[in-house]
């Protein structure tokens, strides 16, 4: 755990993996992602998806307001690279 941080929620396409992850890191288990990402009390989401879902789950919070933390790669093709960089920058 990072000092000054707070879990909002863990959300995950498997029910089951983010009631355990969420009961793992005592926070609250979110129904969706969708639903996690529409919630407006937290600022940052740490994207642990897959690499093919990366630009998508990071683009959907960046539209919401929220600041991403990502894994590598950030995308899996230039196109999409090089709109995430500039949707961030907005």
């Amino acid at each position: 755990m990072v000092v000054g941080v707070v879990g909002a929620g863990i959300a995950d396409l498997d029910p089951t993996r983010a009631r355990s992850q969420a009961e793992r890191y005592n926070t609250s288990c979110v129904p969706s992602p969708d639903e996690l990402l529409a919630r407006r009390d937290f600022e940052l989401v740490v994207n642990l998806t897959i690499p093919a879902a990366h630009a998508r789950v990071a683009m959907a919070a960046v539209s919401r307001g929220k600041h991403v933390w990502g894994g590598k790669p950030l995308t899996l093709d230039r196109e999409s690279a090089r709109d995430s960089a500039t949707r961030r920058r907005c």
